[in-house]
């Protein structure tokens, strides 16, 4: 069992620096937002991989194997990734003067279920953790020998991404006050940009997958 355990820490290292598109906008939303709105989006990712784990697990995803699916479902995902990148590379730098005066009025307008569903929807329309998740569930199948490893190895994962993703936020949120307006604005673009050409090289896989030439 403790082996089960480890072996599932070592797996939550291996995802929490896995590059993707929640791992640029978890970092982006601590720098911008804090580390509060920092975690709150990383309860959202690690909400959506237990949903996906369950979906692996009880056999949902064989659904999945079919190609008019793929193909649907790697287009919304395209459109979402390509929606969230737009949004952030022409979203406006506010300076930290009109953030001190305006953070009350954001606190109360902005809900946390917003930046929990923004985290939970990004990591979960990504078709590629789909298959990732997809991937270990069935792997793990043939090794374990019981319910309860099978549970301590997961559980061993999730915990291992969602504390390294704290300390994603920490340290971001602990450098956003030697960010300058100009870094915030490259940082926005950046980050933008990388999710537009997520989503732009997955509709491609999608498409050529489904319609090779």
């Amino acid at each position: 069992m403790i082996n089960t355990l480890l072996e599932g820490i070592v797996l939550g290292f291996a995802l929490a620096f896995l590059i993707g598109p929640a791992f640029f906008s978890l970092i982006q939303t601590s720098i911008s937002k804090g580390m509060y709105t920092g975690s709150l989006f990383a309860i959202g990712i690690s909400l959506s991989d237990i949903v996906l784990i369950l979906l692996t697990s009880v056999g949902v995803t064989q659904i999945a194997g079919e190609s008019t699916f793929q193909l649907l479902f790697g287009i919304i995902g395209s459109i979402v990734l390509i929606s969230f990148g737009i949004y952030t590379y022409s979203k406006k730098v506010i300076s930290h003067q009109a953030k001190e005066i305006d953070l009350k009025i954001k606190i109360k307008n902005t809900h946390p279920l917003i930046y929990i569903l923004k985290g939970f929807v990004l990591n979960f329309a990504n078709p590629f953790i789909w298959i990732f998740w997809l991937t270990i569930a069935v792997t793990l199948n043939a090794r374990v020998e019981s319910t309860n490893s099978y549970i301590v190895f997961f559980v061993g994962t999730i915990a291992t991404v969602f504390l390294t993703d704290l300390l994603k936020c920490f340290i971001a949120g602990k450098i956003k006050s030697f960010l300058s307006n100009k870094m915030m604005f490259i940082i926005n673009r950046g980050v933008g940009l990388l999710l537009i050409v997520f989503g732009l090289v997955l509709l491609v896989r999608v498409v050529l997958n489904n319609y090779p030439f």
